[in-house]
Order: C-alpha cells, then sequence, then structure tokens
C-alpha cells in the first residue's frame, strides 16, 4: 500500500524535448505575432482598408507556424526508438529517446544490471570444531578449492536451511532427457572448443526464481536433493513470511524429517517440534540470534562471538561477495503443539505469533516494519539460533566496465544504488569503475592502520575524498540540503542497504541539484523512484509488470551497457532535431 502511494503521488515532470519545444513555440509564436501586428499597421498606414489589412496579418501569422514540427519530430522519435529496440532497448513513451540523450545521471542498481545475476556460492561459514571459520566451496572463485565438512552437524544445519527457507527449484523438463524420458545428471561434462571439459549444471531452474536462491539449492543438490528433501521437511504455508527490503529477511516454518512419516508430504501426519528457518541480511539475523550452534552444541551469542561473525562477514564483502544469514529455532511441542496455527500478522500485534528474534532493536530497522500502535507478539521476542553464513559470486558483466568509462567521458555520472552491504557494493564498483579513488572510509581506515596523524607523512585528509559510499540508515526524509549537497558534490557515489523510499529521496535530490536523472530497477519497491526520474528503465528479464508499467523505457537484456547504447542515440536525435 505504501508502494503504491508513493507511486501515485509521484508527480510527471515535462522532458526535456517538451520543455524544448514549447520554448520553440513561445518565440516562434512571439516573432510571428510581432510581425503581424507590424505589417497590420504598415498596410493600414499606406491606406490599406482595415480588413484586407487583418487577412494579410492573419496570413502572416499562419506562414511563420512550423506545421512540419510535430511530423519531424514524430518521425525521427520513431526512427531512433526502432534502433535502440535493436540495441535492446525497448521505448515505451517516444519522449524518452531524447530524455535519455539528455540524462547526465544513471542511479543504476547492482545486481543484474551491473552484474551477471548468475550466482555461485563461494564460500561459507559454520560453526565447527575450532568454532567459526570461513569456508571454500567449489567455484570460480576458488579455482575449484573446497574446505568444508560436509559431515559437521553444524554445516547439515546450514544446509537443511539453505534449501527449506528457498522457494526455487529446478525445471522437471530440465531434469530428464527428452529423448529417452530418462533422468538427467546434475552435472555435465561439456566439451570445449580445446579439447578439454568442464564440469557444469545440466538442470535449469524454473523461469523467474531468485538468483541467489538458486545458487543456494545449486550448492545443496549434490549433497542431498532439494526436492526430496523438502517432501520430507513439509512447509507450514500459511506461516511464510516473504523478503522485502524493509526486513530484509525472509522466513518459513517447516516440519522435521525425523517425525514425518514415510510416504506422507503433509504436515498434518507430522507430530513434531516445528522450526522456523530465516535468511537474510546477515546484520538482521544476527542481531534476532540468542544462540549460535558450534559443532553440533548450542552456545550463547555472546558480543565478542558477534565481533567474530561480523569480522568473518567483513572479509567475504570486501572481495565483492554477497552475503546471507542463517538462523534457525526449534519450537517446543508443550508451546507450539502440531495444531498450532501460525500466523506472521496476527490481529492486534505488529510481528508474528512464533519466535523472530524481536528481543532487540536492529540498527537500520525502522519503525515502519510495526504496525502503527500495535505491540509485537511476546512469542516473536524469543531469540533464535545462528547457523553461518553463505557468500556468493555474481561477478561484473564484460560490457559494464566499458560501458561506465563511455558515460565519464560523455559527462555522465554513474551512481550505484543498491540494498546490498556497503562494503559489497564498495568492492563491485571498484571492479566496474564506479568508483576509483579512495573512500573516505578507507582513507580513516588506513591513517588509522599506520597510526598517522594530521601532519605525518603520509597522512591522508579524509574529507579531501572524492569517493563515498552512503550506508541507507544514514539517509531519511528529514535530512538538510546542506548534507545532501556535500554527498552529491562527490564525482564517485554508491548508496548501499537502501529502501524504496531512500531510492526516491536519492532521485529527487540529484533532480534538485540540476541533473537530469536516469534510474534502472526491477522490482516493484522501485516503481516510485522509476516514477520520480527523468527516465526510468526497467528490467525485461527479471522486472516485474509493476516496474514494467511505471517505466519509460526497457533493458531487454538488464544489460547497463544497453543504456549507454541508448544514450548516444539520444544524443544524435538531440542535435539532429
Amino acid at each position: 500500500g505504501k508502494i503504491a502511494a508513493l507511486t501515485l503521488t509521484t508527480e510527471d515532470e515535462q522532458t526535456p524535448i517538451n520543455a524544448e519545444i514549447e520554448h520553440f513555440i513561445h518565440i516562434i509564436s512571439a516573432i510571428a505575432i510581432f510581425l503581424g501586428v507590424s505589417f497590420f499597421g504598415i498596410g493600414f498606414g499606406f491606406g490599406q482598408d482595415i480588413t484586407s489589412a487583418l487577412v494579410f496579418m492573419i496570413g502572416i501569422i499562419v506562414a511563420n507556424v512550423p506545421e512540419g514540427l510535430l511530423a519531424t519530430v514524430t518521425v525521427s522519435l520513431t526512427l531512433t526508438a526502432v534502433k535502440m529496440f535493436k540495441k535492446q532497448v525497448r521505448v515505451k513513451n517516444l519522449e524518452g529517446v531524447e530524455t535519455l540523450g539528455s540524462t547526465s545521471c544513471i542511479c543504476s542498481d547492482k545486481t543484474g544490471t551491473l552484474t551477471q545475476n548468475i550466482m555461485t556460492v563461494a564460500q561459507i561459514v559454520y560453526g565447527g570444531a575450532s568454532g567459526f571459520n570461513i569456508e571454500d566451496c567449489a567455484s570460480s572463485f576458488t579455482r575449484g578449492n573446497k574446505t568444508y565438512d560436509e559431515n559437521n552437524p553444524s554445516f547439515k544445519k546450514l544446509q537443511r536451511c539453505a534449501t527449506l527457507c528457498n522457494t526455487a527449484f529446478f525445471e522437471p523438463t530440465s531434469m530428464t532427457d527428452p529423448e529417452t524420458g530418462e533422468k538427467k545428471p546434475f552435472l555435465a561434462q561439456v566439451l570445449q572448443g580445446d579439447g578439454s571439459f568442464i564440469t557444469q549444471v545440466a538442470w535449469e531452474p524454473a523461469q523467474g526464481c531468485n538468483a541467489s536462491e538458486v545458487a543456494m539449492i545449486k550448492f545443496t543438490q549434490p549433497l542431498r536433493d532439494v526436492l526430496e528433501y523438502r517432501n520430507r521437511c513439509p512447509i507450514i504455508k500459511d506461516a511464510t513470511i516473504p523478503f522485502n527490503s524493509k526486513n530484509k529477511y525472509q522466513v518459513h516454518v517447516h516440519c522435521q524429517e525425523e517425525y514425518q512419516p514415510e510416504g506422507s508430504t503433509s504436515p498434518e501426519d507430522n507430530t513434531g517440534p516445528r522450526i522456523v528457518c530465516m535468511k537474510g541480511a546477515p546484520e538482521r539475523v544476527i542481531g534476532r540470534c540468542s544462540h549460535a550452534l558450534v559443532n553440533g552444541e548450542l552456545v550463547q551469542m555472546t558480543a565478542q562471538l558477534k565481533e567474530e561473525i561480523a569480522e568473518l562477514q567483513l572479509q567475504l564483502s570486501e572481495n565483492g561477495l554477497r552475503v546471507l544469514g542463517f538462523a534457525e529455532k526449534e519450537m517446543p511441542l508443550n508451546q507450539y503443539p502440531p495444531d498450532f496455527v501460525f500466523e506472521p500478522n496476527p490481529a492486534g500485534f505488529s510481528t508474528a505469533n512464533y519466535p523472530l528474534g524481536e528481543f532487540m532493536n536492529h540498527q537500520g530497522e525502522s519503525k515502519d516494519d510495526q504496525k502503527e500502535g500495535d505491540p509485537p507478539h511476546p512469542n516473536s521476542l524469543e531469540g533464535l539460533v545462528f547457523l553461518g553464513l553463505m557468500a556468493l559470486v555474481d561477478p561484473p558483466r564484460p560490457a559494464v566496465p566499458g560501458a561506465v568509462n563511455k558515460c565519464k567521458t560523455a559527462g555522465i555520472k554513474v551512481i550505484m544504488v543498491t540494498g546490498d552491504h556497503p562494503i559489497t557494493a564498495q568492492a563491485i564498483a571498484y571492479k566496474v569503475g564506479i568508483l576509483w579513488s579512495k573512500t573516505k572510509n578507507i582513507m580513516e581506515l588506513e591513517n588509522k592502520r599506520y597510526n598517522r596523524h594530521p601532519g605525518d607523512a603520509g597522512w591522508q585528509d579524509p574529507d579531501d575524498a572524492r569517493a563515498i559510499v552512503v550506508p541507507g540508515h544514514t539517509i531519511d526524509a528529514e535530512m538538510g540540503e546542506d548534507k545532501w549537497d556535500a554527498i552529491l558534490e562527490h564525482p564517485q557515489i554508491v548508496f548501499a542497504r537502501t529502501s524504496p523510499q531512500q531510492k526516491l529521496i536519492i532521485v529527487e535530490n540529484c533532480k534538485r541539484v540540476g541533473h537530469i536523472v536516469a534510474v534502472t530497477g526491477d522490482g516493484v519497491n522501485d516503481a516510485p523512484a522509476l516514477k520520480a526520474a527523468n527516465i526510468g528503465v526497467a528490467m525485461g528479464i527479471t522486472g516485474t509488470e509493476v516496474s514494467k508499467r511505471a517505466a519509460d523505457m526497457i533493458l531487454l537484456d538488464d544489460n547497463f551497457a544497453s543504456i549507454v547504447n541508448g544514450v548516444e542515440e539520444g544524443r544524435l536525435i538531440f542535435d539532429n532535431l
């Protein structure tokens, strides 16, 4: 409802070409009227009768009207729109063709636009015999190296949570050979042009599945069949809390397989205790945990343990990996019997009626997460058990660094606006060229690391940093224009962990300082910012129908480089007109 209200209250603004044509018409009209009145006076002064002078005046005014302007503009815009379609950009609003050419600032999403949105689990963290450590998974990031122990009880719980708290699945038709009807192996050896073989996943994920969740089931499938595991641990469907950009977590409630009768997939047949499975942004998940699982044993989540886990998360994020946290809670039967009705939105309460770790507030969590005036449900205050982290690698698109460089040379500012962790966003921004100099935080860390103070050799003044990474929790609607001006004057900017409302505020302030802003987005939450921008660009593959309706253009290949191609065509039409 809030997203819809934001979208509906965001007003459409005049496009640059509209403003140019209006200005041109005003000038032509003034000249035509001036000439008409002048010749009317001259004719009348030379003895013409008033009727002839009036007709002559009207003829002069009409002769100055550019009747072919509308046709010329429409044809030019249409021809350019056809060219842009061939370059994977579908135009919904013809005037947007020229607007894209006038763009001076692009606010781009990261996942799927700057990156390939083909994720792989690269590293994981779980509590082994020596505590929580980073372990490698077989991926290109780790050069095929694998160090985790798949028989460790803590790893098995992490595997279970990643499998169950997940809505992705494999397309059934991709799992069988169409000729023989036999089931295909999950992994296949693919012959390369040089005669070598590489191992690839032969099964295809179903269309519309989240890329992060697909990466998880590709990781867990070789360990145990995902569909079979889910059938043995039936989901309590009405208890699910889907992921959203406010909560930044997803919750499922499942039965446990050891209490599930053979041959049954119904939760009604399971008489054992249910489990809450949560995954989401690590800082949100860790803060909700009162305990952690280390080598299969429960331990208290102390401040020191939180710091250790946060340091491991930081190491993963610095490598440009997208990190997700996992937690669970087994609910006792005396409090949550098999016939207990799990409700994510019980009447009169702001939270679910089962454990969510609401016992403490989290940095950056908004009061908007709660229904105004309603208290949290007492059951939701129970703490969860932290299981571990999964770090996903999502490599940048090969064409993006070159496209970003083109934007720099064309005088276009590229700003990354993402929901990912600031350190992850910063690492990817350096890889694609949105950041190329040290940020304020990096300068402060280096000064601290080498014990440098003002006046010392090598000391760097953080206030001189040309790059900045702005976390979402530092942005609000009450921020003054002077603070926004100080942020936006940086030539290199990344906004991380942002909400839809914050994205809208960012766009509005970019426009306020004089930029013609293009915004990319793919979700329902992006609709307000897409509509508020001078030109909204939706994703054709991963984009929702809501975002496509709010946008002026659609990238058919979800590629940032296609936007730059569109800018080139837009600039050509501006010059031609």
